[in-house]
């Protein structure tokens, strides 16, 4: 089969499999879980995967996955949509909502009526938008993962999480770092500073001592002590935007290190938090870009955009006890990205294998970042990222730095 007919075919099994899921597993799953099987399918076929991948792929997660619950009622407005933001209980309400919403659209309108909607404002300040940033930003990256593939489906499904994701604490700490809250936080109140400067001014902040963690739960203890709000908010507010690529630039490499590069030489451990940062990253990347046509109809919504992914990050860091960074713990060997990937391209079979790392959405989520981050950098930026791609491939055994792994004593170790 040549190459052009190959794709074609891995093209088809992609949709089929996206529609399939659709009809018989609800996107959010029980406690608080969501159905990874869109981004991990899109994650595989954007790494160049094969038909039979995606297969195993969708054959592996399917057994634990839910069909869609009933909705307590459905929702017909716009009010309406507004008014149960952030309740599980109505995502299929909210999936019937968006699909006859998007009814007869093409993949090009759908950008367009997607942007639209993430933008409009209810009571309160409400947009659906901020619920790309709730569970820390999971419908972000599926919303990226659907624009990538050029899947409708995925992007109503995308827009349902987003609405069951929506967090009250989330968007009044974005509003806040966006100065429109009304907070008595002067505005830029510090000059700004490069983002892995500001991460450094956190690791020597003292009032952060004493997090109990690592884990996305100290979430809540952060933002319930108003002075720990502050710093966040201020250390947000410091991350200079107007010079858009420098930032993604810099936002980029420090990603792909806190993911790659926060533990001890010779003893890997990657933090599960941390490994979605360079994700978030490149879907800023993917939604600013798709976007960009739309900002004079909708408003610019860059700021919030870039922010809001800023602000996972700092959060990311805070709540991982402030890891510090060191690129030496990462081979250093810099392998070609044919070499890095071979072993993906080989994984059929040990995608069906318990354990394997190629089954993990996470892991591949990651070394799929890792790999497209780096087409925006120079060489000596190319050559990093490599080096700590093919770490990832070559180390990885398990996550750690969430409670629930492990009985929570498997933790990243900060003290490099």
């Amino acid at each position: 089969m040549d190459p052009a007919t190959a794709e074609v075919g891995t093209r088809h099994v992609l949709e089929k499999l996206l529609n399939q899921n659709i009809l018989e597993h609800s996107v959010h799953q029980r406690f608080n879980g969501y159905n990874d099987i869109p981004t991990s399918l899109a994650t595989v076929f954007l790494l160049g995967g094969s038909a039979a991948q995606l297969e195993a792929v969708y054959e592996v997660r399917k057994p634990n996955l839910q069909q869609w619950p009933l909705s307590p009622s459905p929702i017909y407005d716009v009010d309406a949509s507004y008014q149960h933001l952030g309740d599980a209980q109505f995502q299929r309400a909210y999936m019937s909502y968006f699909s006859f919403l998007h009814t007869n659209k093409g993949y090009a309108s759908t950008i367009a009526w997607t942007a639209s909607l993430l933008a409009q404002t209810a009571g309160a300040g409400r947009t659906l938008m901020h619920g790309l940033f709730g569970q820390f930003g999971r419908s972000f990256v599926f919303l990226s993962d659907g624009m990538e593939v050029r899947s409708a489906p995925m992007i109503v499904q995308a827009l349902t999480l987003a609405a069951v994701d929506w967090d009250e604490n989330i968007q009044n700490l974005l509003l806040s770092c966006l100065s429109v809250s009304g907070e008595e936080i002067p505005r830029n109140p510090s000059p700004t500073l490069p983002p892995s400067w500001i991460l450094l001014n956190l690791r020597l902040d003292g009032r952060f001592t004493g997090l109990q963690g690592p884990g996305i739960s100290n979430i809540s203890a952060i933002l319930g002590k108003p002075m720990l709000r502050v710093a966040i908010i201020k250390s947000v507010r410091a991350l200079p935007i107007t010079d858009i690529p420098t930032t993604l630039r810099d936002l980029s490499r420090l990603s792909v290190l806190l993911a790659c590069a926060t533990h001890k030489s010779k003893q890997p451990a990657y933090d599960y938090y941390l490994a979605r940062l360079p994700a978030l990253v490149l879907s800023l990347r993917v939604i600013l870009r798709k976007f960009e046509p739309f900002w004079p109809i909708i408003g610019d919504q860059r700021p919030a955009l870039i922010r809001g992914v800023w602000m996972l990050i700092v959060l990311a860091y805070v709540c991982q006890l402030r890891p510090t960074i060191d690129e030496g713990v990462c081979l250093s060997s810099t392998p070609n990205w044919d070499q890095i990937l071979s072993d993906f391209h080989l994984s059929t079979q040990t995608l069906y294998e318990p354990g394997s790392k190629y089954q993990n959405a996470r892991f591949l989520k990651l070394l799929r970042s890792i790999y497209q981050l780096a087409t925006y950098e120079d060489e000596p930026g190319q050559a990093t990222f490599r080096k700590c791609a093919s770490s990832l491939t070559g180390q990885w055994t398990e996550w750690c730095g969430a409670s629930w792994l492990r009985g929570g004593h498997f933790n990243l170790d900060v003290t490099l």
